[in-house]
């Protein structure tokens, strides 16, 4: 599901998101980014399989919190989205790791 151009995970405990993780190693980080995804999501625990096969048990991921009416059908594609919005965001690949 798509809330305009983001995407927006819906709870479902058998269902499985293929996507990008990052460690935070500093408190503050977590509650800036609670405030920056707004009360439209909220934050819940999921188990992380990264692609060496490593499981992280109690991973933290932002579900919507939204009606499914102002969600809209779609897919996310983050290297769409990073070309699209490369100009916000500093992308370090170097940063990133991943699941």
């Amino acid at each position: 599901m798509m809330m305009g151009p983001f995407p927006a995970l819906i709870p479902d405990e058998d269902s499985k998101v293929k996507g990008m993780c990052w460690k935070c190693e500093e408190p503050r980080h977590v509650a800036n980014l609670r405030r920056y995804e707004t009360k439209s999501y909220r934050m819940e625990y999921c188990e992380i399989i990264k692609e060496d096969g490593k499981i992280i048990e109690n991973g933290r991921v932002f579900v919507s919190t939204l009606d499914m009416d102002y969600l809209d059908e779609g897919a996310f594609d983050l290297d769409e989205f990073k070309r699209e919005c490369d100009y916000m965001f500093d992308f370090d690949e170097e940063e990133e790791e991943d699941c």
